[in-house]
């Protein structure tokens, strides 16, 4: 497998910096009057960088390009004109398997590389962002769907954009099993989602140790 390409290094650098962006400006965002569309923004730069990612990817252009276009009109259609909530359905789901064709065309490419370089740490970071954050769509998903799927404490009223950031919060929390209590699953399908993404966000942080130390072995043996 040949080395990852300049472009594809700086569209993995472009993902992480928007991820990383999206995390640290949305706190500060909280309770300003135009919050929703600033997320709105941070989100959108989210998707566009994630589709560049794996842009190079003739079989899957055509597909995340769609999706990108539901996701996005989607969510500002909901925003703006507070239309039906089927709406906002329509952008959980589009995010949700956009963020995880992304990830896993992602990992395939990084566990594929023959050596370890800044371009495969940027996307392996990438990687581990975008699943915090599909999942973390994916529970707000289920509470739209079920409204007691989860109970919160010290949260009863809350804007759409603080539920969608309550659950990614959720996410990260139950992704590196820190496990606060402050948001509870209640319902099975919760449950059960919060135990499996535990169980992936553990089984991804060995397998890429593994490989990495793998590659490293491997590369120290040709070397000399």
């Amino acid at each position: 497998m040949s080395e990852i390409s300049h472009k594809e290094r700086n569209s993995y650098l472009y993902l992480l910096i928007a991820l990383v962006t999206f995390f640290v400006v949305n706190p500060f965002i909280e309770g300003i009057a135009m919050q929703r569309f600033v997320f709105g923004i941070l989100f959108t730069s989210v998707l566009v960088f994630a589709v560049y990612a794996i842009i190079h990817r003739p079989r899957l252009t055509i597909f995340m390009v769609i999706l990108v276009a539901i996701d996005v009109s989607s969510y500002w259609a909901h925003a703006i004109f507070e239309v039906h909530w089927a709406l906002a359905i329509i952008k959980n789901c589009a995010t949700i398997i956009l963020f995880w064709v992304v990830t896993i065309s992602l990992l395939i490419h990084i566990l594929r590389e023959k050596r370890i370089t800044l371009s495969t740490l940027y996307g392996a970071i990438s990687i581990y962002l975008l699943m915090g954050l599909s999942w973390g769509f994916l529970y707000n998903l289920i509470e739209i769907a079920n409204a007691s799927a989860f109970a919160f404490q010290g949260m009863e009223r809350m804007t759409e954009t603080i539920r969608e950031q309550s659950f990614i919060y959720y996410s990260f929390v139950t992704l590196t099993t820190l496990g606060y209590g402050d948001i509870t699953p209640v319902s099975e399908v919760a449950k059960t989602f919060s135990w499996l993404e535990a169980i992936v966000g553990q089984i991804y942080v060995t397998v890429l140790i593994a490989h990495f130390v793998g590659v490293h072995v491997a590369q120290s043996v040709k070397n000399n």
